[in-house]
């Protein structure tokens, strides 16, 4: 839908109340008054706003890609500004002194200081931006895409946008009431008016309005809304009433025998206090089975429920003004209550084994019959029954060096609960004796050589111990190195010439110490 535009350049001065903001399109009638000037700006102006604290106007002139500023006590300009292709719309934020200026082709909004008169940023938006407006309480611009059936939400701060709320069919006007932080929206294809919570971004309500609305404002004192219908030759006049409470968030949410319990926080009031909430259980098919508990009370249960049906529970917080917008559902199906989740308390890994201990947690409906015990490595799992009396289990036939993730379940006659939080355990042992021993003689030393043993026992080797004796299989108990060796060689020195010593390698990993490796001999020279 392409903007009308009148064939004007001029800019005619009508003496009015007026609000922050922007008045887009509006056929003016000559006033016959000798006393209003003329004030010749760009091409084809059509959007038009004022900034009372500086006493300027700013103009947007569709056809020249300017917006012109005017000095407000003497009505002359004293500036033209370039900014995008075809600007429509523009708004001030007196309280940072900051123009906005949707450019219908460019897709963009022109941010302009108003100190300077110099745009200080371009922003994105979306397709064929027309209206625009700014709230100063929030530092927020919201923008009307004219042909994106959306309204992009800019933070005035950072000058980007924080969000895109779908809107109706072509969007054509939009204001704002600052003392309310709700936003409107005049859909020009839609012949409606949306109704925006600033703080959610969230379209709340939709007025029907007369053909073609194209323009709206607020009056913040009466919260009233006015919107013009061009095709219906008519404004429509809207009480905008007190703001209904937001929308609760449902922290936590339980089935549980034939009911199913929610929680929630408490949302922003609007204009009167929370009486009570509403929570409803919505079925399939059939109506909704619904209870309330007062204002003080953040959460419920619902009884009477059909086990194995999926509800979607919501809840609604209600004042004297009426009901505000539901929380988004809980999707819940009653059942029966299954037994809780264990708690594994402790957990070791042995040889191809793996031990948990848990406690016995609530039952639930039904008294516990065994429990189930699970290692599972990728797709594979390893399973084992014990009795409801065991809080202990260990599985063997496991493969060493293998991280296994294992989870304890309870199992009553209902079926089985949760599993308990996994733990992670790798079965190991020791390693393997190092293999193929060397010793050769030096001056007063000995060289030992090895190789690494067969297995690993499941854990990285960390290093070797080395063990020396006088005669055969008599080595010391203390091994000759203070610090693991790490590598495959080590040297004994000082040692008597022509002594003749015997030598023994044992492998460390995260499990022990390794048997001793074949026993080697060497005289020193």
């Amino acid at each position: 839908m392409r903007p009308r535009i009148r064939s004007t350049r001029s800019l005619r001065l009508v003496t009015a109340a007026a609000t922050i903001g922007a008045v887009f399109a509006l056929p003016l009638t000559d006033m016959a008054s000798a006393a209003s000037p003329t004030v010749s700006v760009g091409r084809n102006p059509i959007g038009v706003a004022v900034n009372p604290s500086t006493n300027t106007v700013y103009v947007a002139n569709f056809s020249d890609g300017s917006v012109s500023v005017v000095e407000g006590s003497t009505n002359t300009v004293t500036s033209t500004v370039s900014v995008g292709s075809y600007p429509a719309g523009v708004a001030v934020n007196p309280a940072t002194n900051t123009v906005y200026v949707a450019n219908y082709f460019s897709n963009s909004v022109s941010v302009i200081n108003g100190s300077t008169n110099t745009v200080t940023s371009t922003v994105s938006v979306g397709r064929n931006p027309y209206a625009v407006a700014v709230n100063p309480s929030t530092n927020t611009v919201y923008v009307a895409n004219q042909n994106d059936n959306s309204m992009s939400v800019i933070d005035g701060l950072t000058n980007t946008v924080t969000s895109t709320v779908s809107v109706g069919n072509g969007p054509s006007g939009v204001a704002v009431n600052p003392s309310t932080n709700t936003v409107y929206v005049a859909n020009y294809s839609g012949n409606s008016m949306l109704v925006i919570d600033g703080s959610t971004n969230t379209v709340t309500s939709t007025v029907s309005v007369r053909s073609g609305p194209n323009g709206v404002a607020v009056n913040p004192s009466t919260n009233t809304i006015y919107v013009t219908n061009s095709g219906g030759n008519s404004m429509s006049v809207i009480n905008g009433g007190g703001r209904l409470p937001q929308a609760p968030s449902i922290v936590s949410s339980s089935a549980g025998n034939s009911s199913v319990s929610v929680a929630w926080t408490a949302p922003s009031a609007g204009d009167a206090p929370i009486l009570f909430y509403a929570i409803a259980a919505n079925p399939p098919v059939g109506p909704a089975i619904t209870t309330s508990v007062l204002a003080s009370q953040l959460s419920a249960t619902i009884t009477g429920l059909t086990n194995s049906t999926t509800y979607s529970v919501t809840v609604t917080a209600v004042s004297s003004l009426g009901a505000g917008s539901p929380s988004s559902p809980a999707s819940l199906t009653p059942t029966a209550v299954l037994p809780g989740a264990p708690t594994i308390s402790s957990s070791s890994a042995g040889n191809s084994s793996a031990s948990v201990a848990w406690s016995t947690p609530a039952a639930g409906d039904a008294p516990i019959f065994f429990y189930k015990l699970v290692a599972t490595v990728g797709s594979s799992t390893v399973t084992t029954l014990y009795d409801a009396s065991t809080n202990s289990a260990t599985l063997n036939g496991l493969t060493n060096g293998t991280a296994y993730s294992l989870t304890v379940t309870a199992i009553s006659s209902l079926g089985a609960g949760q599993a308990s939080d996994p733990v992670s355990l790798t079965p190991r042992t020791v390693p393997t004796a190092p293999r193929s021993p060397k010793a050769t003689a030096g001056t007063k030393k000995v060289t030992l050589k090895w190789s690494v043993p067969q297995s690993d026992g499941g854990s990285t080797i960390t290093g070797y111990q080395i063990y020396m004796g006088k005669s055969a299989g008599h080595e010391s108990p203390t091994p000759l190195n203070a610090s693991l060796v790490t590598s495959l060689k080590y040297k004994a020195t000082s040692l008597k010439q022509g002594k003749t010593y015997y030598f023994v390698i044992r492998a460390v990993n995260a499990a022990g110490m390794s048997a001793s490796s074949v026993e080697v001999s060497a005289t020193a020279k």
